[in-house]
């Protein structure tokens, strides 16, 4: 039977980061980092694959789902790698492996370049440095043409279905439940900061950089139908960063986990097994 999620809420300065937990808490650990308008949950197919081995946590940035909104609408980078600074500190994380997708890749690898002690191992799940201007026109476009609120649950679930469709049904529930609430009856509204989606994930330079300065054994996956990650940009990225290796999903576009995520999953399992081992000793290491 796949591992049922638990989850935490973990008080952090003056805020609270909802966490999704999967695995025994004397696995390896592994934190998993979203991208600009998604939450832990996302990652529950990860969760079901790897948490027989793995200790997973995946907390919603601050400003999603059932996390704080930043008081002072702070949702930089830096920002987002001292919320997981505090978050690991405050789960007795000493070194872990880490995933992110998209922004939650850029957020990973500032985390990974800041604390090098810390990481073990680091996924980047079609996260670029530098997006495609084609994908960053769609996200603009989408962010831009999201409905302030929704009259029904049914209105609700048509926009997200015509957004995602290669999403399963049960992606599309998630996604409702962390996604959106009633806020009366005939009022359904967004959980999201709106100003998660004007801060920029910053300059192209410092991604670059901190990718550069990377430590760790790094996989780089690429979707094949991404619109976000280029091919070109990719190869640059395996060559930017000192041990990496190249990964890719086929019948995937940017949201690899929706559209692929049994390929995901083997392609993050088959990195781990080879650079952080599913063994209770790591925890010592």
């Amino acid at each position: 039977m796949a591992p049922t999620a638990a989850t935490r809420d973990v008080a952090l300065e003056g805020m609270s980061l909802h966490c999704e937990i999967w695995g025994d808490s004397d696995a390896p650990p592994l934190l998993l980092v979203h991208g600009l308008r998604a939450f832990g949950r996302w990652f529950h197919s990860v969760g079901a694959a790897l948490g027989r081995d793995y200790r997973l946590i995946a907390p919603d940035l601050r400003g999603r789902n059932l996390s704080s909104w930043a008081p002072d609408g702070d949702y930089r980078i830096a920002t987002y790698v001292r919320d997981l600074a505090a978050l690991a500190d405050h789960l007795g994380l000493g070194r872990f492996a880490l995933a992110g997708h998209s922004l939650g890749g850029r957020i990973s690898t500032a985390f990974a370049a800041a604390y090098p002690d810390r990481v073990a191992a680091l996924m980047l799940l079609d996260s670029s440095p530098e997006p495609d201007p084609a994908g960053m026109a769609r996200i603009r476009a989408e962010v831009e043409h999201m409905p302030d609120r929704f009259a029904s649950w049914d209105a609700a679930e048509g926009f997200l279905r015509a957004l995602h469709s290669k999403a399963s049904p049960l992606d599309i529930e998630i996604r409702l439940a962390c996604m959106l609430r009633e806020t009366e009856p005939g009022t359904i509204e967004w959980r999201i900061d709106p100003a998660c989606t004007r801060q920029g994930p910053g300059d192209a330079a410092s991604a670059w950089a901190a990718l550069a300065a990377v430590a760790a054994p790094t996989m780089i996956l690429r979707a094949a139908e991404s619109d976000v990650l280029s091919e070109a940009v990719h190869r640059r990225m395996l060559a930017a960063c000192a041990r990496a290796e190249a990964a890719y999903v086929e019948a995937a576009g940017h949201m690899v986990l929706e559209d692929n995520p049994a390929a995901t999953a083997r392609a993050m399992a088959r990195f781990l097994a080879a650079n952080y081992p599913a063994t209770r000793a790591r925890l010592d290491a």
